[in-house]
């Protein structure tokens, strides 16, 4: 499906890059399909304890705040 790694990061819904690439790509998202919920799943069992919790750290610090200002919660009607 991907010709290679560059092209899986570019194309694929995965978050994968420096903290502004994956802010773009969100918004990105959005952009397309309107406001919708992010799931995000990690996979901790393929890194030790420490990494895995390092590697979401930067999400955790820097995405997560910039999206949140950014983006507002989606409108929902009143029941």
């Amino acid at each position: 499906m991907f010709a290679h790694l560059d092209d899986l990061v570019e194309r694929s819904p995965a978050l994968i890059g420096r903290p502004e690439r994956i802010v773009e790509k969100v918004h990105s998202c959005d952009e397309q399909f309107g406001p919708t919920g992010l799931h995000l799943q990690a996979e901790p069992g393929r890194l030790p304890p420490t990494a895995g919790r390092a590697s979401l750290e930067p999400f955790q610090s820097e995405i997560a705040p910039v999206l949140r200002r950014e983006i507002p919660d989606p409108p929902f009607a009143d029941p």
